[in-house]
């Protein structure tokens, strides 16, 4: 028989030693059901599970981010659409005051109505969320979207927008500006508002609130209706434009000369709009049209319940009064219909903050399956590891223990 070689013994107990090192790893393994305890043991494992701890940090707090956007678009949804509610109310009231059959007194109790439309649409535009933060403050959560003035309503928070981001590339609003949702709402028609002259005029002639006929034809500008007597000594009307000059009659012809003569609900029209006048308007009387400005809904229904609450004993008076209700009527219109389209917006925001919720929920719930995979250990496999093993590691042993018999042996028949 050949004595073993040195090497033989060192390569048998460097693969006994491999052999008892993956046995106590698995072991480690089987107690505490993670692969690897430290990095060094596996640094490509070790780093592939440290990038999918980071993306499931990172998806946790988009999916945070978009549980709070979805608790906060239900609270605006809910506060635009009892805001609607309120101007509904607003309008109905407003149709009955224009019949001209009101009492005063009956006058006065629609006033009041009002008045307390407006105190609960002052609470909506100041909803707070349940940690009493301003959700319509914008960025300034802290300070209330709308205080009472000596000069009426006026908005007090940021004009600008805070956010959220509830996933890569997906921003959506959570602290909404007041001064856009309730604020920036055009007055009149939504292109130009009718105003009367009550220190001036004497009839009892009443505009209606107007509107544009063709956007591309319509010229902005601030004209005046003048009633003048024409040369066939009939009631006529001119139309003056502050930038645009003599619009009616059309020149080259002259007022008040050649002026058209004023037919009661006649279409008066130029320059791509066109209104209508009601009643017995006197000769001097004027009416202006000048491009719409805009005013939050809270002043707007404010000052329709100060109106109300005027003297009518006059023919002249009821007309005023009649004026001002069709500008209220037209302006409650733009609010209603502004309030719509921020209602529509917001629910294309809402279904897009549900649509990512549900996506962010599944990456999350498909992401912490993957890191189960990396991190843990699949307990069958491990066992049966450990006994292919420990059978190996038996065999190793019995081959390392036959080599060394048979070391010995040699050694003893040399000896003799």
């Amino acid at each position: 028989m050949r004595l073993p070689s040195l090497s033989q013994f060192k390569s048998q107990i460097q693969s006994l030693t491999r052999q008892q090192q993956n046995i106590d790893a698995l072991q480690k393994q089987a107690s505490s059901w993670q692969k690897i305890q430290h990095a060094s043991e596996d640094p490509l494992l070790a780093n592939r599970i440290q990038s999918m701890e980071d993306y499931l940090t990172g998806l946790d707090g988009y999916t945070a981010n978009g549980k709070l956007a979805q608790s906060r678009a239900t609270l605006i949804d809910s506060t635009i659409q009892s805001s609607i509610g309120k101007i509904n109310r607003a309008q109905e009231l407003l149709q009955q005051a224009q019949s001209g059959s009101m009492a005063p007194a009956d006058r006065r109790v629609v006033a009041e109505e009002l008045k307390g439309l407006v105190d609960q649409l002052y609470i909506l535009t100041n909803t707070r969320d349940s940690n009493g933060d301003y959700i319509f403050s914008g960025t300034a959560a802290k300070s209330p979207s709308f205080v009472k003035g000596d000069n009426g309503y006026e908005y007090r928070g940021s004009q600008e927008r805070l956010t959220l981001t509830i996933s890569r590339g997906n921003t959506v609003v959570y602290g909404e500006s007041g001064m856009h949702l309730f604020g920036n709402m055009k007055v009149g028609n939504g292109s130009f508002e009718v105003l009367a002259h009550p220190e001036t005029n004497t009839g009892s002639g009443v505009a209606s609130p107007g509107k544009v006929l063709n956007h591309a034809e319509y010229v902005a500008d601030v004209y005046e209706i003048r009633m003048v007597t024409n040369s066939e000594g009939k009631l006529a009307y001119e139309v003056i434009g502050q930038n645009s000059g003599q619009v009616i009659p059309p020149p080259p012809k002259t007022s008040p000369d050649d002026a058209p003569a004023y037919v009661e609900r006649g279409d008066i029209v130029f320059n791509g709009l066109s209104l209508q006048i009601e009643g017995l308007p006197a000769v001097g009387d004027t009416f202006t049209l000048r491009p719409a400005g805009t005013q939050n809904m809270l002043n707007t229904l404010m000052q329709l319940a100060e109106s109300l609450d005027t003297e009518t004993d006059t023919p002249k008076q009821k007309a005023d009064l009649l004026q001002e209700l069709s500008g209220f009527a037209a302006s409650l219109t733009e609010v209603n219909e502004y309030l719509r389209t921020r209602l529509s917006e917001h629910g294309a925001r809402a279904k897009n903050i549900d649509e990512q919720v549900l996506t962010n929920d599944t990456l999350l719930k498909d992401g912490r399956i993957d890191q189960k995979v990396l991190r843990e250990i699949d307990p069958m496999e491990v066992i049966s590891q450990m006994k292919q093993s420990m059978v190996t590691l038996e065999i190793t042993q019995q081959s390392y223990m036959k080599m060394q018999e048979v070391f010995y042996a040699i050694l003893n028949q040399r000896q003799r």
